[in-house]
């Protein structure tokens, strides 16, 4: 290895396969980083007294806004799931002179979509 966080060359380096874990404790997937829990309450005490949990409520617009800025671009809609997105990112890209056909290896979700709009 050349460093502290050099790659693994080989499936035997790998943890699964008997390499060296690279981290101390098991990261699970879907694991939240929660932060500050002070203020995550403070955050969902102001979602449940204000009672708006989605569709233009404060968080949402503040989550858009952000991404947005991350992104480098000037708009973010924030979508209820991926297919929901699906949907509209092609509806606004479909016209008549235009055909959609997913990639081979795409999500479940791609397919129907695509004829929607």
């Amino acid at each position: 290895m050349r460093g502290p966080r050099a790659g693994k060359a080989l499936l035997r380096d790998l943890a699964i396969f008997g390499g060296s874990p690279a981290f101390a404790a098991p990261l699970h997937v879907g694991r939240p980083n929660v932060g500050d829990r002070a203020a995550l309450h403070a955050r969902i005490d102001g979602l449940l007294d204000r009672g708006v949990f989605t569709n233009m409520g404060p968080l949402v617009r503040e989550f858009e806004r952000r991404v947005a800025e991350f992104a480098g671009t000037r708009h973010c809609i924030a979508m209820c799931n991926a297919t929901m997105a699906l949907m509209v990112a092609i509806g606004a890209w479909h016209s008549p002179r235009r055909s959609s056909c997913p990639p081979s290896r795409s999500s479940p979700p791609c397919t129907p979509c695509s004829g929607w709009g």
